[in-house]
């Protein structure tokens, strides 16, 4: 990012306490930001500005994996290998909040997906819904398999969450099936119907 961009955040972060920033080419707004959130922000721009070597902040930025594990095969994904050091399951939202509780002077923007498919975990929308609760911005992403399930995305829908990347890689049945492996293009594209 470049230098006049972080002085626009940091100044608007100052004197009107929003953060708003740019993060993969979607746009968040974060009014009434708290003060203790305002200076560890400042402290981790010190940091990156002068190039301090001892970290004066914590990561305002935040990646939470809510599900390893998948309900398709794609090639190259590293969520479903055989030899995967790391156990399959959700994560329980008694460890997510213990999470963002210790995060939250800090925590600004939480990213609420890794290489699993978020909408197997049925904590989902009370996970988007206690980081909103403590002024986190939370964007996640779906496979769009699962989008079936009108209650469950209601329940999305209404949790707060920020923004929903809806991962397709194709735009035929033809080019969908070449990478996402077990999906089915036609359950995809009713669920994003019934979804918005």
């Amino acid at each position: 990012m470049s230098l006049k961009k972080e002085i626009k955040i940091l100044l608007r972060l100052l004197f009107r306490r929003e953060y708003s920033a740019e993060i993969d080419l979607m746009e968040y707004r974060i009014p009434n930001v708290p003060v203790k959130k305002i200076i560890n922000y400042c402290l981790i721009q010190i940091n990156r500005f002068f190039e301090i070597p001892k970290v004066l902040g914590k990561p305002y930025k935040l990646q939470v994996e809510p599900m390893r594990g998948c309900n398709l095969k794609c090639p190259g994904c590293p969520a479903n290998k055989k030899n995967s050091r790391q156990r399959a399951g959700p994560l329980s939202l008694e460890l997510f909040k213990k999470f963002i509780d210790s995060t939250e002077d800090c925590a600004l923007f939480l990213t609420l997906w890794s290489w699993g498919e978020p909408f197997l975990n049925k904590n989902l929308p009370e996970m988007i819904r206690y980081a909103k609760s403590k002024n986190i911005a939370v964007v996640t992403s779906t496979n769009a398999n699962l989008l079936l399930n009108k209650e469950y995305n209601e329940r999305v829908l209404k949790s707060g969450l920020d923004n929903l990347i809806v991962a397709v890689d194709g735009a035929s049945p033809e080019t969908y099936g070449i990478y996402r492996k077990g999906g089915d293009f036609a359950r995809v594209v009713k669920g994003i119907r019934l979804l918005v």
